[in-house]
């Protein structure tokens, strides 16, 4: 069973200092925390607060590549 998750927040785990990626499906009634490197959060923070970047980061160019090619034929590239 598949169950849809979005990320709801981060937060900062007491006792090891790492982040944490709070996601929570869209009854709120499921949650999975995710631990993840400093970086990561960083890039996760900037993109829930709309801040933009001098470039592209690493996860946008690989969005842009995956959502190229769910285009339907016609549209865009990979006709």
């Amino acid at each position: 069973m598949w169950l849809e998750m979005k990320v709801k927040g981060l937060a900062l785990d007491p006792l090891s200092n790492m982040p944490i990626i709070i996601l929570r499906d869209e009854e709120e009634k499921r949650s999975l925390p995710i631990w993840v490197g400093l970086f990561e959060a960083n890039a996760i923070a900037l993109e829930l607060e709309k801040i933009p970047t001098p470039r592209p980061m690493t996860h946008d160019l690989i969005k842009n590549i995956l959502e190229s090619h769910r285009r339907p034929r016609g549209q865009g590239r990979g006709q």
